[in-house]
């Protein structure tokens, strides 16, 4: 049995994401209402992680945190500071993109882990996943501020 579950930051977000899976009409009506069920909204914070950098993270409640997931996509939430007000602390990265860091605060890290192109999430990740036993395949020009980088990292944890 595969479970699915994607987290957005607004209805906005799943609304639209709904909308361009029905668009292309391939889904019969039982599995996208699977689907629909499995995107999950939870609110958007930002915070200072261990090391005073200030990070950003879903809200993920304990039944996502203590689950085991093989895979997990990381495309989002957005880079950008959204607070009305900002915590002070150290940004890393050159561009002001802030990591998320959702992912790290699971229990159980997953055996394949893809990062979109977000070079801010994955420095954070290869500086906390340096000692956690993960291969990595660097994708991307990371050291310019693209619109969209159409390239993905990888992590899978070595057997």
């Amino acid at each position: 049995m595969y479970k699915f579950i994607s987290i957005e930051e607004s209805c906005q977000w799943k609304n639209s994401y709904l909308k361009n899976i029905s668009i292309l009409g391939l889904l019969r009506p039982q599995l996208f209402a699977k689907i629909e069920k499995s995107i999950l909204v939870f609110q958007r914070t930002e915070y200072l992680d261990s090391f005073g950098h200030l990070v950003s993270s879903y809200r993920l409640p304990d039944s996502i945190i203590n689950e085991k997931f093989d895979l997990a996509y990381v495309d989002g939430p957005t880079a950008l500071v959204q607070s009305e007000r900002p915590v002070v602390g150290t940004v890393l990265d050159p561009f002001g993109y802030l990591p998320n860091v959702s992912l790290l605060e699971l229990r159980i890290l997953p055996t394949y882990i893809m990062v979109d192109g977000r070079r801010a999430t994955l420095v954070h990740l290869l500086r906390n996943l340096e000692s956690k036993n993960y291969d990595f395949l660097l994708k991307g020009s990371y050291l310019e501020k693209p619109r969209v980088n159409p390239y993905h990292s990888t992590f899978t944890l070595s057997m």
